[in-house]
């Protein structure tokens, strides 16, 4: 089932237009997980636990932050139902980001502690910010991979 599009403002080119829906979901992903983090410190706590996990969880935040710069600024071979490919890159790069932040949470629950994930949470929400959020950076970055 496709869904029409709404119309663009004469204001507004359509780069633009993909920019404001790529905030507002940047937006609500990051506050997700403050949310989250917020929650599995009171379900789980800040017990000890093995540094060895908590290692881990920022690994995971690293190898996303890694795999959004090199592969998340591409455009995909044939977006889906016309979408744009400036937009279906977003979501490519927030399922890059967000993976590490999930796996950090199952992570969290297998060692009855909140820590692994709490300690990556910083991390997480600058690489979100960094490959979510639209800037002048993030444009460049667009530009350069498209070039080549």
């Amino acid at each position: 089932m496709s869904y029409p599009q709404p119309p663009l403002d004469d204001s507004a080119t359509a780069m633009e237009q993909a920019e404001r829906v790529q905030r507002t979901m940047a937006m609500a992903i990051i506050g997700g997980t403050v949310v989250i983090g917020i929650v599995i410190a009171m379900i789980l706590g800040l017990d000890s636990t093995n540094p060895l996990y908590v290692v881990l969880a920022v690994v995971l935040v690293a190898g996303g932050f890694a795999l959004a710069m090199t592969a998340g600024y591409r455009a995909p071979a044939s977006p889906a139902n016309g979408q744009s490919p400036y937009l279906a890159a977003f979501f490519v790069r927030m399922a890059y980001t967000e993976a590490p932040m999930l796996i950090s949470i199952v992570l969290s629950f297998v060692v009855d502690s909140g820590a692994p994930f709490l300690v990556a949470l910083p991390l997480t929400i600058a690489s979100m910010w960094v490959h979510l959020v639209p800037s002048d950076a993030a444009r460049r970055r667009w530009a350069a991979n498209q070039k080549s």
